[in-house]
């Protein structure tokens, strides 16, 4: 059962993949490794999740599948189940391993601020009610989930998270911006390149001269929040 394709994938991936809930068992009891992953590196247990196979997430934990473990990116099987919408998948995964919690990808992004930017509000509520959620904390950008919540016009997921924040005792955001607050989406002209806001809407920006071919604008508010390119010589100028 160590066979996988060009793409890395196993007959466990494609049986996750595809629900197949008969053939994890058998492959499982054949020999078929859990932690095998594809070129992407995805793991069976994310491609479940991802589609949404409530069973074989079952019975791939069951059988010892790590919910902690991550792709290529540093997702781990929750992020997928967020993206996918699906509350059942993302309950049973987060009540096995509430430490899932905390895993953060390569950008920073936590599960909470991934909902909060997909506008998952059931997710979200559940995320805060738990006492491991940190509230404040900033992914690589600087972007907290009420600042993701708050641009995507997710306004009742803001008020939520606002909510826990009062009652937690902490600041949830240090931009601060009102709740109704709207990010305008163009598909031309300039754009802030870490919320996508269209600048034109913005009462400054900034340019950095080095980083993407000297085009890396950023509005005021993404620079308040201390957002940057990944260049250590990134340098932002007003424009």
């Amino acid at each position: 059962m160590s066979y996988s394709n060009g793409q890395g994938w196993t007959p466990l991936h494609s049986a996750t993949r595809f629900g197949h809930i008969v053939i994890i068992p058998l492959s499982l009891e054949r020999g078929a490794e859990w932690s095998a992953v594809t070129r992407d590196g995805r793991f069976a247990l994310q491609d479940a999740a991802w589609k949404g196979h409530s069973e074989l997430v079952q019975q791939l934990l069951k059988n010892g599948a790590d919910a902690m473990a991550r792709d290529s990116s540093g997702q781990s099987a929750l992020f997928y189940a967020i993206m996918s919408g699906l509350n059942k998948v993302f309950s049973m995964l987060l009540n096995h391993a509430p430490a899932l919690n905390e895993v953060r990808d390569h950008s920073g992004s936590t599960a909470l601020s991934v909902a909060s930017r997909l506008g998952k509000f059931n997710m979200v509520e559940m995320l805060v009610s738990l006492p491991n959620t940190n509230l404040a904390f900033r992914d690589s950008l600087g972007r907290t989930a009420l600042w993701w919540a708050q641009t995507q016009e997710h306004d009742s997921i803001a008020e939520c998270i606002i909510r826990s924040a009062e009652v937690a005792g902490v600041s949830a955001s240090p931009l601060g911006l009102p709740i109704g607050s709207r990010n305008f989406l163009i598909r031309n002209g300039n754009y802030c390149m870490i919320c996508k806001g269209n600048i034109e809407f913005r009462s400054a920006f900034y340019l950095c001269r080095i980083f993407y071919d000297g085009r890396f604008l950023i509005c005021s508010d993404c620079k308040r929040l201390r957002a940057h390119s990944t260049f250590k010589s990134h340098v932002l100028v007003p424009f």
